[in-house]
């Protein structure tokens, strides 16, 4: 295999979510591998396993291991069709191992990763809350350019009493 097809297999494998060694590093950047070895030596390099980093890297695992497991509810679900009969167990077991892989995930959130997620989940209400604005402010001008009335805008109520 040439050089450049490995370059590729092992871009594609990371990108896929390998685990990330230094071999696979090297051998996607084209670099020898002792020579990226030295280089995380000298620079003190620490693995995307430890700390926080390891925490969202389970949480990508979890995500895939929860994608396989809903392929797998999926394929019994459509043999399912095609036989006739559910098979209780694996259903239930798959079930299971989904609501399993779900709290595993709610479990190892770090608190760094859950309030990344609340500040994107902020920025993005916002974002709609604005949008929503401006479109109050493009309807009023349309209203206001077209002379429309609007009800108890431009009048004092009537207050006569009885004669």
């Amino acid at each position: 295999m040439a050089v450049g097809e490995r370059r590729a297999v092992a871009l594609r494998a990371l990108f896929e979510g390998a685990p990330v060694e230094l071999e696979l590093l090297a051998l996607a950047a084209g670099l020898r591998h002792s020579t990226l070895q030295k280089m995380a030596r000298r620079e003190s390099w620490v693995s995307g396993e430890m700390g926080a980093k390891g925490a969202v890297t389970l949480q990508s695992r979890l995500r895939q291991l929860s994608v396989s497991v809903v392929g797998q509810l999926e394929e019994a679900s459509m043999a399912s069709l095609t036989d006739g009969h559910y098979d209780k167990a694996r259903l239930e077991a798959l079930g299971l191992m989904l609501r399993s892989i779900e709290k595993l995930g709610e479990l190892t959130q770090t608190p760094e990763h859950a309030a990344d997620e609340q500040m994107k989940s902020d920025a993005e209400m916002a974002a709609a809350i604005g949008k929503i604005n401006q479109r109050i402010i493009e309807l009023a001008r349309e209203l206001a350019a077209a002379g429309a009335l609007v009800p108890g805008a431009d009048a004092a109520p009537d207050r006569a009493g009885p004669a």
